[in-house]
């Protein structure tokens, strides 16, 4: 069930980036940015995983993940961060 959602993500993300620039680089690069460091860090991750307890590792990256989407927050512009963003216009009957 998870990978669904995931996947309903990844199209709805490559569609809207499809729309506002209307060009098929933009989806290929954004395919990029994201399998790209997975290559990379693949093998690495691979050794550190055989190396270090699970636990751990379950610790540290969510406390990343944490203070990554803390500092997303704290950074944004606070109109996108509201109700109201530039795809969330009200309805009008």
């Amino acid at each position: 069930m998870s990978q669904t959602g995931d996947w309903f993500n990844v199209v709805a993300l490559f569609s809207l980036l499809l729309e506002l620039t209307g060009k098929g680089e933009a989806v290929a690069l954004a395919l990029l940015t994201r399998f790209v460091p997975m290559f990379f860090a693949g093998p690495a991750a691979g050794v550190l995983a055989d190396r270090v307890s699970r636990r751990a590792i379950l610790v540290v990256s969510d406390l990343l993940r944490s203070r990554s989407c803390s500092a997303c927050c704290s950074s944004a512009d606070p109109i996108r961060c509201g109700s109201r963003t530039r795809w969330s216009r009200p309805i009008r009957s």
